[in-house]
């Protein structure tokens, strides 16, 4: 859900190799090695783990955006009403044999019921220290995309059911979890290697724009690099780069967000065993 965001990714072109074909955005190539062996045809592209809603073109046309918009508008009201009387509870323990994209989403579902509520969600991104108003906004946005993705009943259709979160991953998936959710860590290397261009085990933002720029798919890829923007903000750490220090997430972070334990560290609370 499993997220935000401010300005895209811009950034400046001049570092990158051209680790890919003609038709990607181009960047600039000096930062990448070009020993990486070519992914095979049928190979999934990598791109980040999902809090956005699954892109899928079979999706029933009674899903009108008029409906979407206004069903955002409505929990976003109440949300940003209700905030200052929302109390910040810590996550409920979730089970040894859920999922790391389960346990990923199980962050959000304060009362372990379950079912993820728009204002659990708040909740959880307020936990992660964000700003109540575009807590609000964000959890309405995750919430809207992914309670119809998860099979939400008509009369919530804005609630997430966790244990079919896998249905809720873009159409722009990574392979990084397979199709039950598990997490293959190969692939979170994989894209390291593929992806960080100085090779000092860190995504920068003109890195993450490198892999999003060559991974271009479907509509998924709009919730991709949105996803990317908030995991910088809420997660990236200081790093030295080209002797400026940006933010950049690290390889043991990525690892953490995918097997479920990101949320709870940023959160400073136990993570489930």
């Amino acid at each position: 859900m499993q997220v935000k965001f401010t300005p895209a990714l811009a950034t400046p072109v001049s570092r990158f190799a051209s680790a890919t074909p003609p038709q990607t955005p181009s960047h600039d190539t000096d930062r990448f090695e070009s020993s990486a062996p070519p992914a095979a045809a049928n190979q999934a592209p990598i791109e980040p783990a999902t809090l956005s809603g699954a892109s899928d073109p079979a999706a029933p046309k009674s899903r009108h955006l008029g409906l979407k918009v206004g069903l955002a508008l409505a929990g976003l009201a109440a949300v940003v009403a209700g905030s200052a009387f929302v109390p910040i509870s810590p996550a409920t323990t979730v089970s040894q044999t859920r999922t790391g994209l389960e346990k990923h989403v199980d962050f959000f579902d304060r009362d372990g019921d379950g079912d993820i509520q728009i204002p659990e969600t708040y909740q959880g991104l307020r936990a992660m220290h964000m700003a109540a108003p575009k807590a609000a906004l964000v959890a309405t946005v995750i919430n809207g995309a992914l309670g119809p993705a998860t099979g939400a009943p008509w009369y919530s259709p804005t609630t997430i059911i966790t244990d079919n979160i896998h249905l809720g991953k873009h159409g722009s998936d990574t392979g990084i979890y397979d199709t039950q959710g598990h997490v293959v860590h190969e692939r979170v290397d994989q894209m390291f290697d593929a992806n960080d261009g100085d090779k000092n085990n860190a995504l920068d933002a003109q890195e993450i724009e490198h892999l999003l720029a060559g991974n271009k798919t479907d509509s998924g890829s709009a919730g991709a690099r949105a996803e990317f923007e908030m995991l910088l903000e809420l997660a990236g750490q200081p790093t030295q780069v080209d002797g400026q220090t940006v933010n950049a997430l690290s390889r043991e972070r990525f690892h953490q967000l995918y097997d479920g334990s990101l949320f709870y560290h940023l959160a400073g609370e136990s993570v489930p065993q």
